[in-house]
Order: structure tokens, then C-alpha cells, then sequence
């Protein structure tokens, strides 16, 4: 027979109340309990494997001590990193974690959106996809009526509904394209996502900024692209490089869409640096592998900021949605370099 271990039981071990030992494991530190009593309720706890009811404490509260986390894909490692961040800092706070992985269809998103609620999860963490963007001012009024909080990642486009947790993009960008600029080059190309998503049109606004500080004229002729998703990556590279004047650099919204661009540099026999320098964004896994230079977006902190917030705002439920930017940095590699007029 399993013999229960109760929080009585580990106060007579212990020689000190319950009242005493429920403040240590729930980590009050703002009480006047000694240190050597801290540890010794720790040390007694753990030796008769004594277990705190979570789900008991939570109800208490109110809460199932839940967080919903959508996530459009399960195969992209940005995607995955966030996932984890958000995991790594439920668990420091003892909350439990449940998918709903959304494969980028809205009525697919719908249904395990209803799940997560069915479940009565304590708030959602929505990392926002560019298919079902349309959607979302929908899901963000279904979440309201259950009154359940929400925070989004990855977008800010309904921002004045929602806390937004995102990566500072017009500064990433603008700082992908001022590395090109600073090794000289003077015709840069950008191979985009269109505007449905605010990071595709951060990106697009930071290029621009960055060509006009250097005093470089915006040609529209040298932006293409309309995803982030792909399917136009090969046209849009194509259009890019098959100019006349060909660009002497690269710069993408993402590392997947230079990637795609790959095909395009070998039909047309070039060779990176040496006749085309690229940069990405995201820092894929891959873009390691491939030399790629590209923009870290700390994935993993994306998340843990996603949580925290959601969980402040859970304690804290009049707060003013916010805009939650966290920065970006360039990593260097092989594939930019300084153009061969200039080497």
C-alpha cells in the first residue's frame, strides 16, 4: 500500500509547523524564516518524498495551474525554440504545459483552440501564424467570453486587444542591411514576405531605413517576395538576380526564403560571397550548416518572456495590453562579404 506523504507529516519530522513548511515549499521568501530552517524543511521534504498537490493549490486560486500554447508548425526549429523557452519557464513555476499544434489551417486552429478551453487552461500563449493571422482577432474574442487571458508571438498586429511579445525587427533588419552596407555594397537586394505579418513589414521598413541613413536610394525593383511560407521563393529570387544591373547582396526575411534562392544562385552560376553576398534572419538551425550570416531572434527568451507576462497578467488582470520587444543580433558567417569591386 502507498502510504500518502502529507504536509503534516513533514512538519513533525521537520519539528516545525505546517504553516511553516507550506511557506518554504511555496517559496516565501518575504517571511522571517531562518535559513537553516529553509533547508531543513527542504532536506526532511525530499527524503520522505513528499509531493505538493498543484493542481489543489491551484484550485484554491481558482486555477488549473494550465497554460495553452498554439503553435502553427512542430517542424520549424524557430517555431520549437519558443516552444521550449515557454516549457523551461512553466516548469520553474510549476505550471504544465499543453500543445495545440495548428498546421497553419484556421479550422483545424478553431478546434484546438475549443480544446484548450474545454480543458480550462489558465491563459494561452498564441504564437501567431501567417495563415491564420486573419483570424485572430477572432480567437483573441473567444478567449475573452471564456475569460481566459492571451499573449501573441511573433506578431503585433492586434496589439491595442493584446500583449504582444516580439523581436525588435526594424532594428534587426535595418542592422542585417548596415553589415552589408559597411563592407560596401551598394545594390541590395530583399527578398521578402509581403505585409500580412507586422515582422514582414518591420523587415521591410528596417531595410528602407537603413539604405536611406547610408544615403543609398530605395528601389523598389530590387524587393520581391509575398511569404513567409514559401512557394514564391524561387520567382522572387529569379526576378532579383536576373536583372541586368545585378545586386551585389542578398538580404531575407527569413533564412528559409535564401534558402529557397539557393536553386537559383546555381542556374545562374554564381558563387557566394565572391559574386553575391547574403544575409538572412532567424538563425535556423540550418543556417549554421549553410554559412548563412543571419539575425538571432533568442527564440528561447521569446518564450520565457511569453510566459511570464501571460502569468503576470493572470495575477494582475487590469494591466494595459503591451508590446513586449526583445532585441536581435547579428551573426556573422561566410556568406557576406565585401563585394569584388571593393575585395
Amino acid at each position: 500500500m502507498v502510504v500518502k506523504i502529507g504536509c503534516q507529516d513533514v512538519a513533525r519530522a521537520a519539528g516545525v509547523s505546517p504553516t511553516t513548511v507550506s511557506l518554504v515549499l511555496n517559496r516565501r521568501m518575504d517571511v522571517s524564516i531562518s535559513e537553516a530552517t529553509r533547508q531543513r524543511v527542504l532536506a526532511v521534504a525530499e527524503e520522505l518524498g513528499y509531493r505538493p498537490n498543484l493542481l489543489a493549490k491551484g484550485l484554491l486560486r481558482g486555477r488549473t495551474r494550465t497554460i495553452g500554447v498554439m503553435l502553427p508548425s512542430l517542424a520549424s526549429s524557430f517555431v520549437a525554440q519558443i516552444a521550449e523557452g515557454i516549457q523551461s519557464a512553466a516548469g520553474d513555476e510549476d505550471y504544465r504545459v499543453l500543445l495545440g499544434h495548428t498546421r497553419h489551417e484556421a479550422e483545424f486552429e478553431g478546434r484546438q483552440l475549443e480544446l484548450l478551453i474545454q480543458h480550462q487552461v489558465d491563459g494561452v500563449i498564441i504564437l501567431a501564424g501567417e495563415k491564420t493571422l486573419k483570424h485572430l482577432g477572432g480567437r483573441l474574442g473567444t478567449l475573452a467570453k471564456a475569460g481566459i487571458p492571451c499573449v501573441v508571438v511573433d506578431d503585433r498586429t492586434w496589439a491595442a486587444e493584446v500583449d504582444c511579445v516580439v523581436s525588435d525587427d526594424e532594428d534587426g533588419a535595418r542592422q542585417a542591411v548596415t553589415h552589408l552596407l559597411e563592407l560596401g555594397h551598394r545594390r541590395i537586394a530583399f527578398l521578402g514576405a509581403g505585409d500580412l505579418t507586422s515582422s514582414a513589414r518591420d523587415r521591410l521598413r528596417g531595410y528602407q531605413l537603413a539604405l536611406k541613413g547610408a544615403g543609398v536610394e530605395f528601389d523598389p525593383g530590387l524587393v520581391a517576395g509575398s511569404s513567409f511560407l514559401g512557394g514564391d521563393g524561387f520567382q522572387a529570387a529569379t526576378t532579383l538576380l536576373s536583372q541586368p544591373r545585378r545586386p551585389t547582396a542578398l538580404f531575407a526575411a527569413n533564412d528559409r526564403r535564401l534558402a529557397e534562392a539557393l536553386p537559383v544562385l546555381e542556374q545562374l552560376e554564381l558563387q557566394v560571397p565572391r559574386d553575391l553576398s547574403l544575409v538572412g534572419y532567424a538563425n535556423y538551425d540550418f543556417a549554421a550548416y549553410l554559412g548563412f550570416s543571419s539575425m538571432d531572434q533568442q527564440p528561447v527568451e521569446l518564450g520565457r518572456v511569453a510566459l511570464f507576462r501571460l502569468l503576470e497578467r493572470l495575477d494582475r488582470p487590469g494591466l494595459r495590453p503591451k508590446i513586449l520587444r526583445l532585441p536581435t543580433r547579428l551573426v556573422a558567417r561566410s556568406s557576406s562579404a565585401p563585394p569584388r569591386s571593393s575585395a
